[in-house]
């Protein structure tokens, strides 16, 4: 069974109050002995009241991450990730399929 899984690579906070302003993630698919990975970077955007540093939890953090990347551009990585575990002709009719173009 194929898993994904987002995590934090490195995250970057302002020494003053402790906002995560920066967050470096990745994202791995594991699907038996295939492994596909992306890796990224984005800007968080401050919030009006702050959590304490050392109470902030990874997964709070990638909420935030997929919430600035938003919904089509998560399921586009997730999706893409996919796609680099399949031999290339079947990629190329599960795009076809996906984009509605029929095989004659």
């Amino acid at each position: 069974m194929a898993t994904t899984t987002w995590a934090l690579a490195n995250v970057e906070y302002d020494v003053s109050d402790g906002f995560c302003h920066t967050a470096h993630w990745t994202v791995t698919r594991v699907d038996g002995n295939y492994s596909s990975y992306r890796y990224g970077s984005v800007f968080l955007t401050r919030p009006s009241s702050l959590t304490a540093r050392t109470d902030l939890k990874s997964a709070d953090i990638i909420a935030d991450v997929k919430a600035v990347i938003g919904t089509d551009e998560v399921t586009a990585i997730e999706t893409a990730l996919i796609f680099l575990h399949l031999p290339s002709h079947q990629a190329h009719s599960d795009v076809k399929r996906r984009e509605g173009y029929n095989k004659q």
